[in-house]
């Protein structure tokens, strides 16, 4: 009996600090906001590129006109190295108020939360794009012309 065949050791960390959250666009690059009706790929990894332990939970919090479409279930026990990967869907709902309206909203925006079986998280927000109609287009020359959704 050979025991020696393929052992994979995982070790992990149980401060959430020694992970990082990474979200990648369909062109391959970390977006520098998110756009609506699109599809991302979080990735989860701790210092060494190993994914985080059994039972963690990744959540996505949205404000504003922005949302996230998905849900992820928790972490199962995986015996393989390499960063953790799921699908974020988002979701924005564009022209639903004024430009003046969202100057007094919630900022428009998608955190990400990566919560460990310990209760140790980290966050990562990203800004979502959301295009809205101006009240007075008056108000902004650089304005034109106005998106047809804005019936104007």
């Amino acid at each position: 009996m050979n025991t020696r065949g393929s052992l994979v050791l995982v070790n992990s960390f149980s401060d959430a600090s020694n992970f990082d959250i990474m979200v990648i666009n369909s062109a391959e690059r970390e977006p520098s906001s998110f756009l609506g009706d699109q599809f991302y790929t979080v990735y989860v990894s701790d210092i060494f590129n190993n994914p985080p332990p059994a039972g963690s939970t990744i959540s996505f919090e949205g404000s504003g006109e922005c949302e996230a479409l998905t849900e992820v279930p928790p972490i199962s026990d995986s015996n393989k190295a390499g960063a953790y990967a799921t699908a974020l869907a988002v979701q924005t709902n564009d022209f639903a108020q004024s430009l003046e309206e969202a100057a007094n909203s919630a900022p428009d925006k998608l955190t990400v939360k990566l919560t460990l079986p310990n209760g140790s998280f980290i966050t990562e927000t990203y800004a979502c794009r959301v295009d809205r109609c101006a009240d007075d287009p008056a108000q902004f020359p650089d304005f034109s012309p106005s998106p047809p959704a804005c019936g104007q």
